[in-house]
């Protein structure tokens, strides 16, 4: 904790303007702030804070240092921003998502929730309530025996399969409260059918889809000779000479922006350019 904490320090001391303008040094900050506090707690114990529930959350912080480790790998980097930049889209379609597991759980309550249970459809997944119809759609969504489902809800009266073909709420009242409706046979095929198609396969190419435009973008990025907190000195340091935004500056003002521009931490350089090139 202690070198890490020297290390914020001192990056804090040497890149004072800059310092936060990059997330890693933003996470770095927040892990060493976290960890502290949970430190100055845990040796306070006159706060009546539990001790065990802070010393967990210093283990979990510890554990989440292994991420400084991204930055090192240019491959790595791309893929976790990946996954950071598609997160608010994944998070639409995951709601849309959501929404279509609900109309579907309503749709099943009206069908099958007095089909007889058996080995599949039984008191842990069936569709007596509104959750556990919740629950059973999304673990089907997952490929997880969704067609075992199918089967036990297509099932109809047979020798080996007593039900009763004309059961409702009425028979269901009339049998204690213990469901006994037969199958709906092609219904309950076109159903499940009907929900992996939408739920299963279309939405799951949809996040495909979404994870690799956002890769295709991220590598690129990473493959211009100027990344993205370039642009954004050059943007700043312009915008002190030219603050109307007429894309034009005096000529005057040219040479004190060109040294302000050398003197800023980035120095339009990628962290991992190797070459310098010297200035003309």
């Amino acid at each position: 904790m202690g070198i890490f904490s020297v290390e914020c320090i001192i990056k804090l001391i040497a890149m004072r303007k800059t310092y936060f303008k990059d997330n890693w040094n933003n996470f770095d900050f927040v892990v060493v702030m976290f960890s502290s506090l949970a430190l100055l707690i845990k040796a306070t114990p006159s706060l009546g804070i539990d001790v065990n529930a802070q010393a967990t959350i210093i283990r979990i912080l510890r554990v989440l240092r292994v991420l400084r480790l991204i930055k090192r790998a240019k491959k790595l980097q791309i893929i976790f921003e990946t996954i950071i930049l598609a997160l608010p889209a994944m998070g639409s379609l995951g709601a849309l998502l959501l929404l279509f597991v609900f109309l579907f759980a309503i749709v099943g309550m009206q069908m099958f929730a007095f089909v007889k249970w058996q080995s599949d459809i039984n008191y842990h997944a069936n569709f007596t309530s509104f959750m556990r119809a919740f629950l059973l759609l999304i673990r089907a969504a997952t490929g997880e025996g969704w067609n075992a489902l199918m089967y036990d809800l297509a099932r109809g009266n047979s020798i080996t399969f007593q039900c009763d073909p004309n059961g409702n709420y009425d028979s269901y009242l009339a049998n204690n409260k213990v469901v006994n409706e037969c199958g709906l046979g092609i219904y309950a095929t076109i159903y499940f059918f009907l929900f992996q198609v939408i739920v299963g396969q279309v939405f799951l190419n949809l996040f495909i889809a979404i994870v690799v435009d956002t890769f295709i973008g991220q590598s690129k990025q990473h493959n211009l000779p100027l990344s993205q907190l370039d642009i954004d000195t050059f943007v700043e340091l312009w915008s002190k000479y030219d603050p109307d935004g007429t894309t034009y500056m005096d000529r005057h003002d040219f040479e004190d922006f060109l040294i302000s521009l050398c003197e800023s931490e980035t120095d339009f350089f990628a962290e991992d350019q190797d070459e310098v090139l010297d200035p003309v």
